[in-house]
């Protein structure tokens, strides 16, 4: 268990690495900024003393403890994960030294001033609610650490950093932080993640509300009777109208009618995805368990496909034939329409 805790670590400051510090700047460059005192630049020399082709462990460790002098809380926290476990390069297991550092990390995260700092604390509240890195499971140091990043992530997501609105709505849906989101108003949680859910995902949520209440059952009932509830369902619902003002396309296929030359043939389809927020595309990546809804829309004429562009929003509306529904249960109901993203939801559309 505790390896498996450490490979975690590294992973975590893995992506760290590879995401939140990117690779731009020099060694020099970041060498002069830390011997300036700048704590980040330290932290990301160690960086890449670790995960770059200037491997130097010794190196990245001396620069970490520097970091953290300079109370960069997520420096803290790794040397203290480092002492707890004594499983890094040779730092030996020191619990005297990683209770040092705890306390450090501790200390900078509560001063969160930058969006380092803001994840570092965040970092600490799912140590503390799982009780990983060595630590006893403490539900309210854990949402402390959580108010302290949160709160300033809500404040450059209130001033238009849409980036930021995306990472509060994505730590928001963790199971950890179930507790926390019980804690705040729906208008904090609404100014957290960005606001209202849009016409679009209205669009969603609206055909979600209809098929639950249509669909569900005692909890007695038989696959028979699921999948009779389900065609009474399909039949109310057949060739509907359905719009939409704004879809992100994700592609165009022309099936074996695009080939044939000088025809017009409305045989196209394309594939689009509603869009987490205004502006932000989401995501639509199969690998995820949550993801955006997706609409396909079918009958296309060739002339209409081909003025199509992947990656631009278009308005979509046709006729419902087909859709698939990934069932929800109330738990998934209620994450559904604070976070826009489905465990499985396709709309199947002729124009």
């Amino acid at each position: 268990m505790k390896r498996f805790r450490f490979i975690v670590s590294l992973l975590f400051i893995t992506f760290l690495s590879a995401n939140a510090f990117p690779d731009t700047k020099s060694i020099e460059e970041l060498e002069s900024e830390c011997s300036g005192k700048n704590g980040k630049s330290c932290r990301e020399l160690g960086n890449k003393y670790i995960f770059t082709k200037s491997k130097d462990h010794e190196k990245a460790i001396k620069y970490y403890r520097e970091a953290c002098s300079l109370n960069d809380a997520d420096a803290c926290r790794m040397l203290w994960i480092w002492h707890s476990q004594g499983k890094f390069h040779k730092i030996s297991l020191n619990r005297a030294m990683a209770g040092q550092y705890r306390i450090k990390a501790e200390r900078a995260a509560s001063k969160t001033s930058d969006m380092d700092t803001a994840e570092a604390s965040i970092q600490l509240g799912f140590d503390y609610m799982n009780g990983s890195a060595g630590l006893a499971k403490n539900k309210s140091k854990a949402l402390r650490f959580f108010k302290y990043g949160m709160e300033y992530i809500q404040g450059q997501c209130s001033s238009g950093d849409s980036s930021s609105c995306k990472r509060a709505e994505y730590l928001l849906s963790s199971s950890s932080m179930s507790e926390f989101r019980s804690k705040i108003s729906p208008e904090k949680e609404k100014s957290l993640t960005g606001g209202d859910p849009t016409a679009d995902q209205k669009v969603f949520i609206k055909f979600l509300d209809a098929y639950v209440k249509s669909t569900s059952g005692n909890g007695g009932d038989t696959t028979a009777m699921i999948q009779e509830k389900q065609n009474r369902f399909m039949k109310a619902y057949s060739n509907k109208k359905i719009s939409f003002r704004k879809l992100y396309l994700k592609n165009v296929d022309g099936g074996a009618a695009s080939y044939i030359a000088g025809t017009n043939h409305c045989s196209y389809k394309a594939t689009f995805y509603v869009p987490l927020k205004e502006g932000n595309p989401g995501t639509s990546d199969s690998r995820t368990r949550y993801k955006a809804p997706t609409v396909i829309l079918e009958g296309i004429c060739k002339k209409e496909a081909l003025k199509y562009r992947k990656g631009q929003m278009y308005p979509v509306k046709g006729k419902l034939q087909s859709y698939f529904i990934y069932p929800p249960d109330q738990k998934e109901q209620d994450y559904i329409k604070k976070y826009f993203q489905f465990g499985g939801a396709v709309l199947n559309l002729k124009k």
